[in-house]
């Protein structure tokens, strides 16, 4: 169901209209007729993870939910982990009913982003005791539990149950009706890491890239079966590595082994891979968090994907394309399905960047990852829920007051030089007509209009020039200002 054919849509546009007034400086004035033209074609659909989404405190869940809204959010990742929703082995595992199964957090997430108007991306990971392979090391630091070599065959069981149970026709125990449809399956969360699967290596050998291929295929036949339709989104990879043998695979190490080719420089299909050979996958994913900066430099390492290394790693999916190693035939969309970035305050004991930088950063981040070819974006946390860490990377401080970030995800919008040409770069929060302004004498005066979709990414030419501020502006919602410093 589409964001404007529900109430929380609603509510969403409604706020869109007032926030947002606390960061931008002057008003905004009436704008003469200016000779519109196209946005892009292309769009940037952005989005949340939180545990939050789950919570079993309805005030809780539906204040982290309307959060998201007044964000101009249009999707969730909501976690389904194995290891809880089965603690014991179910008699029937395709079957959601099986009394073993405990799907009751996965509910209240998915009913809640429904009635807000929200996709959900419903990542499944962590597998239980009963599904986990035989002779784990005692090192439960290095080596967590649920992480040991999943069982495969089990994990589609389970992804059968779980596709069934929100195919869209599953009656809610809960009330009238049914659950909701979910389409989209994220298998794991960050595969290249022994902290969340194990082991990534064995005898010197790379194996954690072959364990998340039968993951992920037995994930895509389950889920397939119900919905031929549903979409299978992986592996979600970290941006960091360690040299061979360590906890974490470099992630692009990672790629180039979970699609079977060898090479860094010139890539080439392995000859020997170990089955299955060939991986099931929809929608191609990474994770570049990272903190190095406004210039988004990339990682020192070559294998490693930071913020800027976007592209290292759509460099090996669209060679596996090319090679078959990947299924579907064809191109796959690239998302982004986790990114944070600390600010202090709250971050205590010297962590953390401005809120000034950190919004900065959130409109460039989004900029970057859309250029390297992103449609999807997903930061970690709505809110703060703490002052360490990624719990202090929200849009939101802990008492609810809104930080300089929430403008700049709800509405980026930036300038750029490029060989010579000044063009603007935004995503619209809203249907309607933009408008892009310059200041000049105390004034906002227009530059460009056009007219836009909720998450249209527009980027037109501008005719000024030298140091300038701009911002843009759509059904009464304005962006943060940028400035254009040549």
């Amino acid at each position: 169901m589409g964001r404007g054919r529900v109430g929380g849509y609603m509510r969403r546009q409604h706020m869109g209209r007032q926030m947002l007034a606390a960061f931008v400086c002057g008003a905004v004035f009436a704008v003469p007729a200016v000779a519109a033209e196209p946005a892009s074609g292309r769009s940037l659909l952005t989005g949340f993870a939180d545990p939050d989404f789950s919570s079993s405190d309805a005030a809780k869940r539906t204040l982290v939910f309307d959060r998201a809204v007044e964000a101009s959010a249009g999707i969730v990742r909501v976690a389904a982990p194995w290891r809880f929703i089965a603690r014991t082995r179910p008699g029937a595992p395709r079957d959601p009913t099986d009394p073993a199964y405990n799907f009751a957090s996965v509910d209240r997430a998915v009913k809640s982003a429904a009635e807000h108007g929200l996709k959900v991306l419903l990542q499944v990971r962590r597998a239980p005791d009963w599904a986990e392979g035989p002779n784990r090391p005692d090192n439960f630091n290095r080596f967590p539990s649920g992480t040991w070599k999943p069982d495969a065959a089990a994990f589609g069981a389970f992804a059968e149950a779980i596709a069934t149970r929100y195919s869209g026709s599953f009656p809610d125990p809960a009330g009238p009706g049914s659950l909701p449809r979910v389409r989209h399956f994220l298998v794991w969360n960050e595969a290249n890491q022994d902290a969340f699967l194990s082991p990534q290596w064995e005898d010197g050998d790379p194996t954690g890239p072959a364990i998340y291929r039968g993951l992920l295929n037995s994930l895509a036949s389950g889920v397939k079966s119900v919905h031929p339709d549903n979409l299978v989104v992986g592996p979600g990879t970290s941006p960091f590595g360690d040299p061979k043998g360590g906890a974490r695979m470099r992630p692009v190490l990672f790629i180039r082994e979970l699609f079977c080719l060898k090479g860094r420089k010139k890539l080439k299909p392995k000859k020997s891979c170990p089955t299955p050979k060939v991986a099931q996958l929809d929608i191609f994913s990474h994770n570049p968090i990272g903190t190095n900066g406004p210039k988004f430099s990339s990682a020192a390492h070559p294998d490693d994907a930071s913020s800027a290394d976007l592209g290292r790693v759509k460099r090996v999916l669209r060679k596996a394309e090319k090679r078959s190693r990947v299924e579907p035939k064809g191109r796959r969309p690239i998302w982004v399905t986790e990114f944070w970035w600390i600010s202090n305050p709250p971050a205590d004991q010297g962590f953390g960047v401005s809120l000034k930088q950190q919004a900065r950063w959130m409109t460039q981040g989004l900029h970057v990852w859309w250029r390297a070819g992103a449609r999807v974006a997903m930061t970690l946390g709505v809110s703060d829920t703490g002052s360490q860490g990624p719990r202090a990377a929200g849009l939101f401080f802990e008492d609810g007051r809104a930080k300089p970030s929430l403008a700049a995800f709800r509405f980026p919008f930036l300038t750029q030089r490029r060989s010579g040409k000044l063009k603007a770069w935004g995503k619209a929060p809203l249907d309607g007509r933009l408008k892009i302004q310059r200041k000049n004498g105390g004034r906002w005066r227009p530059e460009r209009k056009m007219r836009v979709k909720q998450d249209q990414v527009f980027e037109p030419r501008l005719r000024s020039r030298g140091k300038q501020r701009y911002r843009a502006t759509v059904g009464g919602v304005t962006s943060p200002v940028w400035k254009q410093k040549r």
